[in-house]
């Protein structure tokens, strides 16, 4: 039977329809009047309950709200699982944890996952509502899981979202979301609204502090005079998922290329699959291919990446963790018009390669060769960015 991932996607958002129905004609008598911007703004509440990938990019906005007010103290309400995007960064003051149910990845059932939520959800509405915010900033476009329904409760003083959320009428000023450019450009066009709100610099960065971990700093010995590839096969889903044959057609295509070294690393999830992986490097004899030690963190992946000269990766979170090391990484991606390029790096350059059909195995390998081919020389002359 053949996998049909649209059909899926299209059952779950028939599901989630009739909970937020529930909602929307709940707070259709909740209308409140439209607010008047504050004129100072001295606490702003950040709101992206999404998973990793979409926390990095949110760090985009971090500096651009610094420089339009400066004195400000920024919070973020996020899940657990996007927790660590936010520590230790200068511009954030406090990071409140709230694992939506529709998001929450967890092996725990679904009723379960539901209860924490509610019990979690009234407790954070205690605490966020005595915070008194000036700006409360709703970064999620979906219709599903977007914590709209907290600004009922927690009443910030001005708040700015997406249409298409539902419960629209709880925001102030909002902005049309749209599925067909860059998500990083929907954040930054939602801070225009804000009114006189200024975007200073043409290229904004994402932002991210890593703590220092000497264990893979002694692991990874990096030859300098080689193009050093960092090669991440695994997405979230099925379809974003290279198998097993198409990575070795991969690496035995790029065995013919010279002073190159490719460093595959991999998360607890997928240890059966390298394991099987690396039988089959030692088959086909793949000197240039090296399998490194398995890492726990998400996050630690960047201090392996922050070493390399070049990633190339299918289309997941390690694509926006690239764009704080990297320069140049090749993104491989299916076929899906809403993911493409809403989902792409904020890198100086990226070489996106488009898969035949919605799974990233129907990919046409030369172009992956090619590209490096094209790109040796002047990647080791290239720096990684600090």
């Amino acid at each position: 039977m053949q996998y049909n991932y649209n059909e899926e996607k299209k059952a779950k958002a028939y599901k989630y329809i009739l909970f937020v129905k529930i909602w929307e004609i709940f707070f259709k008598v909740y209308k409140k009047k439209r607010n008047i911007f504050p004129n100072k703004i001295e606490k702003i509440l950040i709101i992206k309950p999404d998973h990793i990938g979409d926390t990095i990019i949110s760090t985009i906005c971090l500096k651009p709200l610094k420089e339009n007010y400066p004195n400000s103290k920024i919070d973020v309400l996020c899940g657990s699982w996007g927790k660590k995007t936010y520590e230790y960064q200068s511009k954030i003051n406090n990071i409140y944890v709230l694992d939506h149910f529709l998001l929450n990845r967890k092996n725990i059932n679904f009723i379960k996952k539901f209860l924490i939520f509610l019990y979690d959800y009234y407790n954070k509405i205690i605490v966020l509502r005595k915070k008194k915010y000036d700006l409360c900033i709703y970064l999620r476009g979906a219709l599903k899981a977007n914590l709209i329904t907290l600004t009922a409760y927690i009443k910030p003083k001005y708040t700015i979202g997406y249409t298409g959320m539902g419960c629209e009428n709880l925001l102030d000023e909002k902005i049309e979301y749209s599925q067909f450019i860059p998500e990083r450009d929907n954040f930054l066009n939602l801070l225009k609204k804000i009114p006189e709100f200024k975007l200073k610099n043409k290229k904004y960065t994402y932002e991210l502090k890593l703590s220092t971990n000497k264990l893979i700093e002694k692991k990874i010995k990096i030859e300098k005079n080689k193009m050093n590839i960092f090669f991440n096969t695994d997405g979230n889903e099925e379809n974003r998922k290279l198998s097993i044959e198409k990575i070795i057609e991969i690496l035995r295509k790029l065995e013919f290329l010279e002073n190159i070294n490719i460093y595959i690393v991999y998360l607890p999830n997928n240890e059966i699959k390298m394991k099987k992986l690396n039988e089959e490097i030692l088959k086909n004899n793949l000197k240039r291919t090296k399998i490194l030690f398995k890492v726990d963190n998400f996050f630690k992946l960047g201090n392996i990446i922050k070493k390399m000269n070049l990633v190339i990766t299918v289309d997941t979170a390690i694509t926006h963790l690239a764009s704080i090391f990297i320069r140049q990484i090749i993104v491989i991606y299916e076929k899906n018009p809403i993911k493409y390029p809403r989902f792409t790096s904020n890198c100086e350059k990226e070489y996106s390669i488009i898969s035949k059909d919605n799974n990233v195995n129907n990919i046409n390998v030369n172009e992956i060769f090619d590209i490096i081919n094209s790109l040796k020389i002047d990647l080791q002359k290239t720096t990684v960015k600090k």
